[in-house]
């Protein structure tokens, strides 16, 4: 018997040992979740693509609590207009 690797046999190895790789990155990056932003009282939101003011976060805890669950970029200019106040506006 001969200890000889014939190509087939080196090829169905590679494949083998990929289809493994394969499998263990893709579960690796389904257990990480995507991380919430976790805004601080106080802090100064500028204009972006959400919101057009400048906005003041004054109730953290519950806008922490609710911008996980906002989507679309209409559901985020809700939740952080809910909880910040703009600038150059009384907050009653």
């Amino acid at each position: 018997m001969s200890n000889t690797w014939r190509p087939r046999d080196v090829a169905g190895v590679l494949l083998i040992v990929g289809a493994i790789t394969m499998a263990y990155h893709k579960k690796e990056s389904q257990t990480a979740a995507p991380e919430a932003p976790q805004y601080k009282m106080g802090e100064i939101l500028l204009p972006d693509y959400a919101h057009s003011d400048t906005l003041i976060v004054v109730n953290a805890p519950a806008l922490n609590r609710e911008i996980v669950n906002a989507e679309t970029d209409g559901e985020i200019n809700e939740v952080l207009h809910k909880h910040c106040a703009v600038t150059g506006k009384s907050v009653k």
